[in-house]
């Protein structure tokens, strides 16, 4: 896996370089720069989120064995939604009817305890799943709940969005 860049698209915003330093910088030209095209083993997660993040959808990641996916393929083709199901205990993202991901949970009192985040399979990579998180934490947040993420992908998410770590909770006994 590779990750590209839209030179035409992108506005030097940051926010890759941010999440990870290591991979994104914003050069004097104020387009973005990757210093490692290829995805490390383990940081494959990390590098979809922030592809995920680029605002103008400027960043994308080829696969050798797939067709170039990445935020810009979803912003042509969907216009993503996140909403609370809570008859199902779960938050869905959305293209249309066609549910992409889910965000399962149970509320206990005033905290939404994540357990299980899924996307499809072939939404991998697309920002999906980052959209997810958003907006189900931001549910939250504008409920006045808290969040208790026991599900890796939240959790993970939150660590690398520390502007939402003040929405964990510890788990009710």
């Amino acid at each position: 896996m590779r990750v590209v860049v839209d030179r035409e698209r992108c506005v030097g915003s940051g926010s890759c370089e941010a999440l990870l330093p290591h991979v994104f910088e914003v050069g004097d030209d104020g387009v973005v720069r990757v210093l490692r095209p290829e995805v490390a083993p383990g940081e494959e997660a990390d590098v979809r989120d922030a592809v995920g993040q680029c605002p103008t959808g400027a960043l994308a990641l080829a696969d050798r064995s797939r067709n170039s996916t990445g935020a810009a393929a979803v912003a042509a083709t969907m216009e993503l939604t996140v909403r609370d199901v809570p008859g199902a205990d779960r938050y869905e993202v959305r293209d249309g009817d066609r549910v992409l991901g889910l965000a399962a949970y149970r509320r206990q009192g005033d905290q939404v305890v994540f357990t299980h985040t899924e996307v499809d399979p072939d939404q991998e990579g697309n920002g999906v799943g980052g959209t997810l998180a958003r907006g189900a934490l931001d549910d939250v947040r504008a409920r006045g709940l808290r969040a208790v993420p026991r599900c890796a992908f939240i959790r993970g998410w939150i660590e690398r969005h520390p502007d939402y770590a003040d929405l964990v909770d510890a788990p009710q006994a």
